[in-house]
């Protein structure tokens, strides 16, 4: 064999050695893209859920504070208030299935300033709401 043809052949040898690095660089790489994926939305929903929270022990608070007594909350994502239970996160979350959204629940007679009076009640990002004890009645304006 002469020379030349080692030449070729090492040079063959290198690229191939490049190649394969590169393939497992790129399943690495796309391995670490989606952990990063489900680390950020696992930040979101845990982010949402202390909104959540928040929300219902305000609501609780001012319940149990008695009438006259409020609370003003600005709100970092849309909510919405149901009947014992409140969703924080995409309020169309039927339109968006993987939307991030966080649920829990309280227990107050929750009622609005304008009809119909009763849940459900969308309070929006970026706004800011009093949730305040009329008469034994928690009122979210």
């Amino acid at each position: 064999m002469t020379m030349h043809a080692k030449k070729g052949q090492i040079s063959m040898e290198v690229l191939y050695s490049i190649g394969v690095m590169l393939i497992i660089f790129l399943i690495l790489t796309g391995i670490s893209f989606q952990r990063r994926i489900d680390t950020l939305d696992t930040m979101e929903f845990l982010d949402k859920r202390t909104v959540c929270h928040a929300i219902a022990d305000a609501v609780s608070s001012v319940s149990a504070a008695g009438s006259g007594t409020f609370i003003s909350m600005y709100m970092r994502y849309d909510a919405q208030i149901l009947k014992g239970a409140i969703v924080v996160g995409e309020i169309a979350a039927a339109a968006n299935p993987d939307a991030v959204t966080a649920n829990c629940a309280y227990s107050a007679n929750v009622t609005t300033a304008a009809p119909p009076y009763a849940p459900p009640i969308t309070l929006n990002q970026g706004t800011t709401h009093k949730i305040e004890n009329i008469k034994g009645n928690v009122q979210i304006t």
